[in-house]
């Protein structure tokens, strides 16, 4: 991804560009006149890229050839993750915190799933059956969330609260952000979260 929104795919063995899809939009600038360039986060499933083109709309892309396969309308927004594979479909990020999280089929686009996220997604993981998800519940005094959901529904199993963001770390919220920026990681059992005030939290990931 590049900083005007586009993508661009090169081959393994000499880097050379295999293609490019372009957009024309400008890098987004903030109220206080900081530049934010809007690099595309693609996530890459089987013979499909499937990438935001910010201010848009969602598309997957033929990995071999670049052709637009389909597109789904959503408000992606420079500070949202990359879409999140998980098996044979991808997890879409909202856009706002009363939004929802829309799960949709790589191989048409159609819609499989939608559930109520409860917070804008900071950064999120699948392991097995499960969602975990680091949420900001609101942009004005807010604070972060760790959520568990089902992959195949988008239910909510548990959530717990993250506190704020001591390090002021999160764009521009001023200590309002989430106490998490990092994917939460599934390993031997337990998940864990290093959090921006210094510390690796560890939780259990049924309870």
């Amino acid at each position: 991804g590049h900083g005007h929104g586009g993508i661009e795919a090169f081959t393994t063995d000499r880097g050379d560009r295999a293609w490019q899809v372009s957009a024309d939009q400008k890098p987004f600038t903030n109220s206080k006149g900081d530049l934010w360039p809007s690099y595309s986060a693609p996530a890459a499933l089987g013979n499909s890229v499937v990438t935001p083109f910010f201010g848009r709309d969602l598309r997957s892309l033929a990995a071999d050839s670049g052709l637009v396969q389909w597109r789904f309308e959503v408000r992606y927004r420079y500070y949202m993750p990359s879409p999140l594979p998980w098996r044979d479909s991808v997890w879409i990020p909202n856009h706002q915190p009363g939004d929802e999280l829309v799960r949709l089929r790589v191989s048409s686009g159609h819609v499989l799933a939608r559930s109520a996220a409860g917070g804008v997604v900071v950064s999120w993981s699948a392991c097995g059956n499960a969602l975990f998800l680091v949420v900001l519940d609101k942009w004005t005094g807010g604070r972060g969330w760790l959520q568990r959901r089902d992959a195949a529904t988008g239910r909510l199993r548990w959530r717990t609260a993250m506190g704020r963001d001591t390090a002021q770390a999160y764009h521009y919220c001023t200590g309002n952000g989430p106490n998490c920026q990092a994917a939460p990681v599934l390993a031997h059992g337990r998940l864990f979260i290093a959090c921006t005030d210094g510390w690796i939290r560890i939780f259990d990931p049924g309870t």
